[in-house]
Order: structure tokens, then sequence, then C-alpha cells
């Protein structure tokens, strides 16, 4: 189920997971790769570092997702769609500015 949250109902849901997300991402050939990543906040956006591959797949196709594992066996995760994904400035650096309109 897909439930749009504003800015800060987002920051509330993340700071609740006690692991760090997997950066989803698809491959040319359209293989699925996930890494886990350190997420931060910089205003309203969310940046995060990647690898090489995954910078790759990420700005040939930046609809990317992150995801949150539950927290217990059984618990609900967070799945956050982030489909205008940019890189930064910093060499393995991505960020979305999506969330700045949710």
């Amino acid at each position: 189920m897909s439930v749009p949250v504003t800015i800060d109902r987002l920051r509330t849901e993340i700071g609740t997971f006690q692991s760090a997300p997997y950066l989803l991402t698809v491959s040319e050939d359209a293989r699925p790769h996930a890494v886990s990543v350190v997420v931060s906040w910089r205003d309203d956006e969310l940046v995060m570092g990647a690898g090489n591959r995954s910078m790759a797949n990420a700005v040939a196709r930046p609809d990317v997702s992150l995801l949150w594992p539950s927290n217990e066996p059984g618990g609900f995760r967070l799945h956050a769609r982030l489909p205008h994904l940019r890189r930064q400035g910093r060499p393995g650096s991505i960020s979305n500015a999506a969330f700045g309109s949710a």
C-alpha cells in the first residue's frame, strides 16, 4: 500500500527504524541492485553516498527506492520511492529533492 506523507512525517518515520536503508536500483539489463546506505537530511533532501555501480544505475535510471527493513520479524517496513534523484557535487553523493513537495 502506498501512502503519501508530509516531509515532517517522513522524518519521524525514518527515525523509528533501527537499521540503515537499502538503496534499490536497476542495472542496464534490468537486474536489481541493493546496497545498504547511510542517509542524512540536508534541509528537505535525503542525501546518501553511493558506490560506482549504484551511482551508474541511479544516473542512468533515476527512479530508485530506499527500503528500511522492519525492526522486528513481521513488523512494518518503510519504502520510499525517489523519483527525482540527482547527483551532488561531491563524488559518490546523491540526493532527492522530491520530498520537499510531499
